[in-house]
């Protein structure tokens, strides 16, 4: 299979290119406005989303004379760079591609060469050696770091374009080609430029130029035709100046002539760009380059973007087999780095185009090959990949590497489609093909995250290919007709088709311990994945036959632990469970294990008073104070006197750096463990109710400041807080109660800071209700901070510090809240909620008197008069009893009539009169009772 060439872009938006040099990571270009472009080709540049390579300009500089310069020469071996323009030879430093003012500049330069031969371009002595051409003589200079000195001299005149092979020159003046020994000084004449022409002057030969190319280690290659013929021979001359082998027959006369290899390739002055193979002189391709206007070969290769490589090998992130994909995603700019540098072809023919730079290159024969693959001719395919790994120079070897696992991969899935699962097998191991995509033929594993990289030219192939039950299910149909026998002998072939799976995944682990699955930075989530299948198959598998590979498999590294456990803890296999915990040792997951089965979580089937006992002893046993202070204070909330017990063993017993008497006073002082400190705080407080009125007190601030942190520092706790009480103070009457609809968020919220936030505010109003005294003034100094938005606090707050004016204002004139501030009226100024039921006590009777007047009378504070009204007589309704009459009707608009006022006036009399009524009832039953008791005195003292 021969070698095709293609055109790649190197770099646009240049125009009027005079000549282009380059090596590996320089590129120089002259134009024709006398300009010097240093570029630096950047490989490596991650936020690029082109496909090929950055070249960062790095200089701009003027050619001497100011005009175009016709020749770069890159010499590395002096870290030098020559530079022919307005017929002098001037010198620049590398890299920076600095003019060199210390070495000498040639003038009446009318051309530079170099040996075509490495060991005749540089001296013993690390000198370049360059051969200039003048109007009259052939000089060869020998070049360093410090100095330029005259080497050579021949006598020639009129040199238009020359080759040099050692000692040896093939050269040519506008009519001749000639022959020159550097060393002997001889000339040898060779041939007329143009055929049958020994002094071609005229239009018509304008473009009939001499072009000598070195062909062989020691031919040369010349150009000659005639106007008269519409093809041009390419002749090749030996070093004796002897015309040798084949003719080459380009079909126009050349512009340029480079040799590739055993390749010519020709730009022809019909912009086409012919290739010849020089041994066959047969033509192998013709490329169309029509803005194509001279060819160069570099220094040294090039390293340039293959994109139709690009285009088959670029890794994609695959979704799960089974879901469609609607549109191809563009693939991430690490995944474009990566293909970029794994789809770099090296070559030193650059071609000056009218707006830019290209290259030819040397294209793969990937394309190829998968052809033949998409068309079935797998065994085909796969010979020519031996072929094409044999043929691939070592500098291409990464190419290579995922030419042949793209091979081997398609390879793979396509034997895998015809159900031969061992041949499937076999490519996959050399494909290196990332096991997920494997896995996601199984349904079973279709709640994996089997999403992966894959090459983009498999993509079609992979959303193309069934799952393993169909792929299984058409094959046997073609053979089987029986359902019975078919459906018998499909799960015999999902049963190897599983073990062959489990070999492929058990030998991609062994690979894990070498390093060579070769997925980067995914490694982690790819075997994350294969260990959880394997173990799901080893699992599934019968359990005298997994046992010993469950066993071994457990006692090799895991890239996720956690994932097998879950595995594990799915299939109920506690057994392995708690192998693995011991392997890993991880006493903790231990004790979740035994948390859950005391808590009802798991089933394990050991009493919960069993676990309880086992959580303490494996707690004294293990002797690590963090874990029995952490699982400790799980024991306190779940069996207190166990949990008391603990802490009190592992104290006496010196297991633990605390005291009993410690543990408060060590979790407050320690952020770290802050929320343990709240949780056991709480369950003083909260659960075991503890009388104590500082540690009540601290819970309270603590609620209070932590509230006040998370809006003095969250934005969104502030824009839900501002919102939830605009929203409720425009929510129409009737409403709910605030504390009521405070208190719904706190399960409905799923921002997590909002959430932790309601949670907080709800345990605080809560307390604050408590029957405990607290420091009422010290909790409202931290609430009044965000005095705007914590209402409900305020509220409970000035009613604890007997302020019930002010709480009375926040519910009627700014939320409007007329329920609630009934309900406080009517708890004595203590409580908001609804459920706290009190009793009627003289202190609570005499605290409603007082306050349900008040109420009345911000109720007629209200400047919306129908609201005015409407709530006011509500409460003269509903609360008249608590009020004096004298005092309501003092505070009655004057603009009231009576029949405003009726309803209350009536009950108030009635109770005025029941009063009345039970006054005159107690009189008498007290003076009954005196007479009864009279009565007995006097029969006692008879």
């Amino acid at each position: 299979m021969s070698s095709n060439y293609a055109i790649e872009t190197v770099l646009q938006s240049i125009p009027e290119v005079s000549c282009v040099e380059a090596d590996q990571t320089n590129l120089i270009v002259g134009t024709s406005d006398g300009q010097i472009l240093h570029y630096v080709i950047n490989r490596e540049d991650p936020e690029s989303d082109l496909l090929d390579f950055t070249y960062l300009l790095a200089s701009r500089q003027d050619a001497p004379g100011r005009k175009g310069p016709k020749r770069i020469l890159l010499l590395e071996c002096v870290q030098l760079a020559a530079v022919l323009a307005n017929d002098t030879l001037s010198f620049y430093s590398l890299p920076e591609f600095a003019p060199a003012s210390h070495l000498r500049i040639l003038k009446d330069v009318q051309g530079v060469i170099q040996s075509s031969t490495l060991q005749d371009k540089v001296e013993v002595d690390g000198c370049a050696m360059l051969t200039l051409f003048t109007k009259k003589k052939v000089r060869q200079i020998k070049v360093s770091r410090q100095v330029v000195k005259l080497f050579k001299e021949v006598e020639y005149a009129g040199c238009e374009t020359a080759c040099q092979i050692g000692a040896i020159v093939c050269l040519a003046t506008r009519s001749s080609y000639d022959m020159i020994d550097l060393d002997q000084r001889a000339k040898i004449p060779l041939f007329p430029v143009v055929q049958g022409e020994s002094n071609p002057v005229g239009e018509q030969y304008a473009s009939f130029l001499p072009h000598i190319v070195s062909a062989m280690p020691k031919e040369f290659l010349v150009a000659s035709g005639s106007p008269e013929s519409p093809t041009t021979m390419g002749l090749f001359i030996t070093l004796e100046g002897e015309i040798t082998r084949g003719t080459l027959m380009f079909a126009a006369y050349p512009i340029k002539i480079l040799v590739d290899g055993k390749y010519t390739i020709a730009l022809l002055s019909n912009r086409t760009i012919e290739i010849h193979e020089m041994s066959t002189q047969a033509v192998l391709q013709i490329i169309d380059a029509p803005d194509v206007t001279d060819l160069t070969w570099t220094s040294a290769p090039v390293p340039v973007v293959s994109c139709r490589h690009i285009d088959m090998i670029i890794l994609q992130a695959n979704r799960p087999l089974f879901e469609q994909l609607k549109t191809l995603e563009k693939p991430a700019l690490l995944d474009l780095n990566r293909a970029r540098s794994i789809s770099d072809v090296l070559s030193q023919i650059l071609l000056v185009r009218k707006t830019g730079i290209g290259a030819l290159i040397t294209e793969t024969r990937l394309i190829v090959i998968d052809h033949l693959l998409d068309t079935g001719e797998l065994q085909a395919a796969l010979d020519e990949a031996e072929q094409l790994a044999r043929d691939t120079p070592p500098a291409f070897a990464e190419r290579l590497y995922h030419e042949l696992a793209y091979i081997h991969q398609k390879a793979g899935l396509l034997y895998f489609d015809r159900m031969l699962f061992d041949d499937a097998v076999d490519h996959f191991k050399k494909g290196n093909i990332d096991p997920r995509i494997i896995i996601a033929k199984f349904p079973e594993f279709e709640q994996l995250d089997t999403k992966a990289s894959l090459y983009s030219g498999l993509r079609g192939t992979v959303d193309r290919s069934s799952n393993v039950d169909e792929i299984i299910l058409r094959n046997l149909s073609e053979t089987v007709d029986d359902n019975e026998t078919l459906v018998e002998l499909s799960v015999i072939v999902k049963s190897n088709a599983l073990e062959l799976l489990r070999r492929y995944l058990t030998d991609f682990r062994e690979r894990k311990e070498f390093a060579s699955s070769g997925h980067g930075q995914d490694s982690s989530s790819l075997f994350s994945v294969v260990d959880s299948t394997l173990l799901e198959i080893l699992l599934q598998m019968d359990p005298g036959e997994s046992k010993s590979r469950l066993e071994t498999f457990l006692g090799t590294s895991m890239e996720s632990p956690d994932e097998i456990i879950s595995i594990l803890k799915k299939h109920k296999s506690y057994h392995y469970l708690s192998q693995l915990y011991a392997k890993l040792s991880r006493h903790k997951e231990c004790l979740d294990i035994v948390r859950k089965s005391i808590t009802g979580e798991i089933v394990d089937g050991q009493a919960k008073s069993d676990g309880i006992v086992q959580m303490r002893d494996y707690l004294l046993s293990f002797g690590d104070s963090d874990l029995i202070w952490e699982f400790g204070l799980f024991l306190i909330r779940t069996a207190p006197e166990t949990g008391l017990q603990l802490l009190c063993h592992a104290v006496d017993a010196a297991l633990v750096s605390f005291t009993i008497q410690d543990v408060l006073n060590s979790l407050r002082e320690n952020e770290e463990d802050f929320s343990i400190f709240m949780l056991l705080l709480e369950h003083l407080i909260v659960v075991i109710h503890l009388d104590n009125v500082a540690l009540y007190d601290e819970l309270i601030q603590i609620y209070a400041k932590r509230m006040i942190e998370i809006l003095s520092s969250q934005v969104t706790a502030r824009q839900f807080l501002k919102q939830s009480n605009d929203e409720y103070r425009s929510l129409p009457a009737p409403k709910v109660p605030y504390l009521t609809f405070v208190s719904q968020f706190s399960t409905q919220e799923d921002e997590i800071v909002v959430g932790q936030f309601l949670l907080l505010r709800n345990k605080l109003i809560n307390v604050l209700q408590g029957n405990i005294s607290y420091d009422a003034d010290a909790v409202l100094n931290i609430i009044l901070q965000r005095r705007d938005m914590l209402l409900a606090e305020q509220i409970l707050l000035f009613g604890r510090l007997s302020k019930h004016s002010e709480s009375l204002n926040l519910m009627v004139h700014d939320l409007k809240d007329f329920d609630s501030a009934e309900v406080y009226c009517y708890h004595g100024g203590i409580s908001l909620s609804q459920i706290r039921i009190t009793n009627d006590k003289r202190e609570t009777v005499v605290m409603r008197r007082k306050l349900f007047p008040l109420l009345f009378e911000e109720c007629l504070k209200l400047e919306d008069y129908s609201l005015q009204f409407a709530q006011a007589s509500e409460v003269l309704n509903r609360w008249g009893n608590y009020m004096d009459v004298a005092i309501i009707l003092e505070l009655v608009p004057e603009h009231w009539s009576i029949e405003m006022i009726s309803q209350f006036l009536i009950s108030a009399l009635s109770q005025l009169a029941g009063e009345k009524r039970d006054a005159q009832i107690q009189r008498s039953l007290a003076r009954g009772q005196l007479k009864h008791q009279s009565a007995q005195s006097y029969v006692l003292l008879n």
